[in-house]
């Protein structure tokens, strides 16, 4: 399991770097994608043209997320930076649809969670003079109950939802709409991505990809050195905004990438044991 996991990064770590023109080309489509989020967000709705403008950049923030992510799938198999660009910008839609189900759902779940969240923070409301043995003991209860929603629901965003997103793509970009949208094996299919998705390979994939493109951005950015002068305390921003973009980019391929190849691995291995 473990050499599986490593030997899968590995070879798409060396995939993306031996490739420039592959790398160089999602890193542009990344850079126009923070560009495009910047400026949306920057962009104030006050006269029709500003309305407009927006409106653009609202359509285009999805299509360089879904280009960029058909690209980190299949880079580790289409080798010519080309013939990859024109892939992404033909297949990205493909993943929009298999990624509509899921986000749907997971707004579902985080309302439901919410709701739940809402209604012990109303049982918590208790005056500490009032507090008796039961009542403190019911009142740690849901201290711990509210604990155990707001883990559930960063369990959900960090881990279930991007894992599941990122092989139900996979299998959209490689095996296309039609196997997917068969009635017949749904549940079959769902117990599939499922069951590979929190695999042990694939989940000790994701974790040690976590770390690249979440955890050290996180810490990067946020763990601040204090300086006295202005200007070091810009350049040192500018600085940790870089590397936290740039951790994030190749962290996020290599896990993508490491996730397409074990994806493909059993698969390739039972084809060649049956010829």
């Amino acid at each position: 399991m473990f050499s599986i996991s490593v030997k899968a990064l590995f070879e798409a770590t060396c995939r993306l770097l031996k490739n420039w023109r592959t790398t160089a080309l999602i890193a542009t489509v990344y850079a126009a994608l923070v560009v495009t989020i910047y400026f949306f967000v920057s962009t104030r709705e006050a006269t029709v043209a500003q309305l407009i403008i927006t409106l653009v950049l609202g359509i285009a923030v999805p299509i360089l997320f879904f280009v960029l992510q058909t690209a980190s799938v299949n880079y580790t198999t289409e080798t010519a930076a080309g013939l990859l660009l024109r892939k992404s910008a033909m297949d990205f839609w493909k993943l929009v649809i298999v990624s509509l189900p899921v986000i749907a759902l997971t707004i579902v779940a985080l309302y439901a969670l919410g709701k739940a969240q809402a209604y012990l923070r109303i049982g918590a409301t208790v005056a500490p003079s009032e507090l008796t043995y039961q009542t403190q003991t019911a009142h740690s209860q849901l201290h711990w109950g509210l604990a155990g929603l707001i883990t559930v629901r960063y369990l959900l965003l960090g881990i279930v939802v991007p894992l599941l997103l990122v092989h139900f793509w996979i299998a959209a970009s490689s095996q296309g709409l039609r196997s997917l949208l068969t009635w017949r094996s749904l549940v079959a299919r769902l117990r599939e991505f499922a069951v590979k998705a929190f695999a042990p390979e694939s989940f000790l994939i994701y974790a040690t990809g976590f770390l690249i493109f979440a955890v050290i951005p996180y810490l990067t950015l946020f763990k601040t050195i204090p300086n006295k002068r202005a200007w070091v305390e810009v350049s040192l921003l500018a600085f940790r905004l870089l590397v936290s973009a740039t951790l994030i980019l190749l962290g996020w391929l290599t896990t993508v990438g490491a996730l397409s190849i074990s994806a493909a691995t059993p698969a390739e291995s039972h084809h060649a044991g049956e010829l």
